[in-house]
This record gives structure tokens, C-alpha cells and sequence, in this order.
């Protein structure tokens, strides 16, 4: 979240697509997803469940963005996770745009509060 709206989105999405021709990126920075996770939020007081229980099943792969630390935020590992769950492949992409197959570490996982704290 630390990247919508910027310069450095833009580049990223396009080595997403260079890397993944034949994908449609599904980027979670667009209103209508924002929207999703109001309407889940309001009917179960959950809202990333809209991405577990609507969107994730519908992907086939999942590419995810660390913090320049190379933390992982709370959501997007959880997101990742569930992907993994569903034996789908995952990706990892570098603030530089490369793009490598990713393995999930606990030790790279964020809290919810840390997380809030970086894209508040």
C-alpha cells in the first residue's frame, strides 16, 4: 500500500505484465476493491476477507511487494499464505521490478499494528 498512486506503482505493474504476458493483474488499488472490503467489513466485520473468500480464489498466481525493509505487511502475507493454501503458484517482486518465485518466512511477517504504522 505504501506504493499506490506513485510513480513506483506504474513501474511495478509493468514488469508484472512484461514478466506475466498472458495474466491480467488484478491490482488491489482500485476503488472497486476498496469498496469490497467496506461491504465485508459492514456485513461481517471483516474486511480483508473480501481478498480471502472473493478475489484470491479467483487468481491463479499472486506477486508480492515487501516494505523497503524487506518486511512483509500483515494482509499481503496472509494473502500470500492463502494462495500457498490453495496451491497456487506466488512471486515476489523487488522495488527494482525483478520478479523470482517467493517462500514465505515468518520471520519477514509483520503485525497488523506494525503494518498500519507504515501505510497510515
Amino acid at each position: 500500500m505504501d506504493t499506490y498512486s506513485t510513480p513506483l506503482e506504474e513501474v511495478l505493474l509493468e514488469a508484472i505484465q512484461n514478466k506475466f504476458p498472458d495474466y491480467h493483474i488484478e491490482n488491489p488499488n482500485q476503488e472497486y476493491h476498496q469498496e469490497g472490503c467496506r461491504r465485508w467489513q459492514e456485513e461481517t466485520s471483516h474486511g480483508m476477507s473480501y481478498f480471502y473468500k472473493e478475489l484470491l480464489p479467483k487468481m491463479d498466481i499472486l506477486v508480492l511487494l515487501a516494505f523497503e525493509d524487506n518486511m512483509i505487511g500483515a494482509g499481503v502475507y496472509g494473502e500470500a499464505n492463502k494462495m500457498v493454501e490453495m496451491n497456487k503458484p506466488i512471486y515476489e517482486i523487488s522495488r527494482s521490478g525483478n520478479i523470482e518465485k517467493a517462500v514465505l518466512d515468518e520471520n519477514r511477517k509483520l503485525s497488523i499494528e506494525e503494518t498500519k504504522k507504515r501505510v497510515h
